[in-house]
């Protein structure tokens, strides 16, 4: 009969030394070479979300992917911080036409308390799809807004340059699109083109919406929906900091009761004091979409 410990020695090039026989037991033991070289294989669990076929399949992808994010963060208190492209995968079922969406890659999340949110960490994720707070590392806490923003720049970039690679559009036209500006030059110029184009539903509709392929149809909705529960909230619209005579900006000095004269007022920061209600529309969106899009296939 083959001794297993013997033979992980053997393998490992070195005598085994028995505590036993040797006179100083612990340290002939403890300083004894002991290696064992594992592999490991495994199959696909998923594929690249380029793989989905249509609109609707990458749509219900989308929606299950962050169905798995929301799930983590209240269950877990995880942050997942990289919502990218490359971070989502498409699950097909043999017996089931309709994939499903799995979330990965938690190489950047954080524990976070679900009540208090999180502080302020270092800048992470993926160009072109970070957040506009997350590039300029405003000092504000990171919530799960940021996560939710880097999805409706997933959902723009997908349907402006091609939801598969069969209808990519080259790279000499993109360079011709508005959108480039979210990957190209300082992490300011960059912030700077995101909060123009998501400041208003017109600049949003004419730089980014209207350069979608013709083709998909309910792409432009699924944006325009995400970006007006997002951005649209009217505590906190738009993106491009202004004026603002907000009573929670408590600066006076107490003595006149005087409130404080007109300061500048970043919606970005604002929306902290919103984030379970926006979060609840969003994920209303999600829903609504998803079941459009499973009703397409099914048609």
């Amino acid at each position: 009969m083959i001794n297993t410990t013997d033979a992980i020695f053997n393998a490992a090039g070195v005598d085994r030394i028995d505590p036993a026989s040797d006179s100083d037991t612990d340290s002939a033991w403890n300083q004894q070479l002991l290696r064992a070289h594992r592999r490991i294989v495994t199959s696909p669990v998923g594929h690249s979300i380029k793989t989905v076929q249509n609109e609707a399949e990458l749509i219900i992808v989308l929606a299950e992917a962050m169905q798995c994010y929301s799930s983590v963060l209240s269950k877990c208190g995880i942050l997942h911080r990289d919502i990218s492209t490359n971070n989502i995968l498409v699950v097909r079922d043999g017996k089931d036409k309709i994939p499903r969406g799995l979330l990965i890659d938690f190489d950047f999340a954080v524990t976070v308390d679900t009540h208090e949110r999180s502080a302020r960490p270092e800048i992470s994720g993926t160009m072109p799809y970070m957040s506009i707070a997350n590039i300029l590392n405003l000092d504000t806490p990171r919530t799960a807004l940021d996560d939710w923003e880097s999805l409706l720049y997933v959902v723009c970039w997908l349907a402006t340059v091609g939801i598969s690679s069969s209808d990519h559009v080259a790279d000499a036209k993109l360079t011709e699109l508005p959108i480039r500006q979210w990957r190209t030059g300082t992490t300011k110029m960059i912030a700077r083109a995101k909060r123009t184009h998501m400041d208003s539903a017109r600049s949003f509709q004419s730089d980014i919406v209207e350069e979608f392929y013709e083709e998909y149809e309910l792409l432009p909705c699924f944006a325009i929906a995400l970006y007006k529960a997002l951005f649209g909230n009217e505590n906190c619209p738009g993106a491009i900091p202004g004026l603002d005579n907000s009573e929670d900006d408590d600066s006076s000095d107490g003595d006149s009761g005087d409130k404080p004269t007109d300061g500048p007022k970043d919606p970005l920061v604002k929306r902290g004091a919103h984030v379970d209600e926006i979060v609840a529309n969003l994920e209303k969106v999600l829903d609504n979409f998803k079941c459009k899009a499973q009703a397409a296939l099914k048609a």
